[in-house]
């Protein structure tokens, strides 16, 4: 078999056995199927989230059990009502998309309305647009957003998020919550609370986070549930694991407030580090994100590095936006910067 002649390091070795002696799989999606997949039962309709039923709430829209923002078109859920969809969800997502905009569009995450495009400001025209070629259109002012290294044929992008640290956590959990199996829903029932604001739990909202080069080591949506096992090899860790792992991207963090964690309070405890097949090679280390803050962040600066093999003028869109801003343009157009890189 092919996998059997994968050489994998060692340091990926003895990432897999520590972390596989303290959890074991307990859910595990993929979203690179032929079909669509549902999770629940269609016939028997209850929220999972506000626990209403078919009758006091509809049950019209798809629901998508991992966001559509991340690429995910096949996995769904019977057990999410259009109203918890609609009004509370999509504000999740909403926040989430701006935390990590620039980042997809970079990495052609495939979002509800296809590869995201970049701008810097509603109505400025910079921006960053991704087809078969990155087009970047921008002024040569302290407001670009790419900055080229032409020697060693790398872009800095530099962007500005703004957004609501909490929320971006709770878009996060809501998709943990969505693909927890039936049996284990008791034991998350203050997580589901805090979701839905039924409760105010104060608690470090902490989030490893790992960014992949090169070609999508994951280039469908794959998510993964795992739970503390009774026999293991470190005492102290959460009792639940969740992992999303989608384009070049990895999140992963603990499910909070469980009561079987109590035992944890005050003790001196650190992340599980969960391997991927990204890591065979040469395990990347957690970066720790703090999404506990519900104060709105705003025009946060962020940056990312691409290489890039070639570039060229694109007179086109040029002439084309001079068209559309003539005015503008007479002012602009000199100073003014269009170039594509080929990936």
């Amino acid at each position: 078999m092919i996998m059997e002649q994968i050489k994998y390091s060692q340091a990926f070795k003895n990432a897999c056995n520590k972390y596989y002696g303290n959890y074991e799989k307990i859910a595990s999606y993929g979203t690179n199927q032929a079909e669509d997949v549902y999770l629940g039962d269609k016939n028997n309709q209850v929220c999972r989230f506000c626990g209403r039923k078919k009758g006091e709430v509809t049950f019209k829209k798809k629901a998508h059990a991992l966001s559509n923002l991340i690429g995910n078109d096949r996995l769904f859920s019977y057990y999410e009502c259009d109203d918890c969809n609609g009004n509370r969800f999509s504000k999740y997502e909403s926040e989430f998309s701006n935390y990590m905009k620039l980042l997809h569009c970079l990495s052609q995450v495939k979002g509800k309305r296809g590869i995201p495009s970049y701008k810097s400001r509603k109505d400025d025209f910079t921006r960053v647009d991704i087809k078969d070629f990155i087009s970047v259109f921008q002024k040569e002012d302290e407001t670009a957003i790419a900055h080229l290294d032409k020697k060693n044929k790398v872009i800095h992008f530099k962007g500005k998020r703004t957004y609501i640290p909490v929320n971006v956590y709770k878009c996060l959990l809501k998709m943990a919550l969505t693909v927890m199996p039936d049996s284990e829903l008791p034991e998350v029932t203050n997580a589901m609370d805090f979701m839905m604001d039924r409760k105010n739990i104060k608690k470090q909202l902490f989030v490893g986070y790992r960014q992949y080069g090169g070609i999508l080591p994951f280039p469908t949506p794959v998510t993964m549930l795992f739970k503390r096992k009774d026999k293991r090899v470190d005492e102290n860790v959460p009792l639940y694991m969740f992992l999303l792992a989608y384009g070049n991207f990895v999140f992963q963090f603990d499910i909070p407030f469980c009561p079987a964690d109590n035992f944890l309070f005050k003790k001196e405890i650190s992340m599980p580090y969960i391997p991927t097949i990204a890591d065979t090679i040469s395990p990347q280390g957690l970066k720790l994100l703090d999404f506990s803050s519900s104060e709105r962040v705003i025009k946060e600066e962020y940056s990312i590095d691409m290489k890039f093999e070639g570039m060229k003028r694109n007179w086109w869109v040029t002439i084309k936006y001079v068209l559309q801003h003539p005015w503008d343009s007479l002012k602009r157009l000199l100073t003014n910067n269009l170039f594509e890189m080929s990936k």
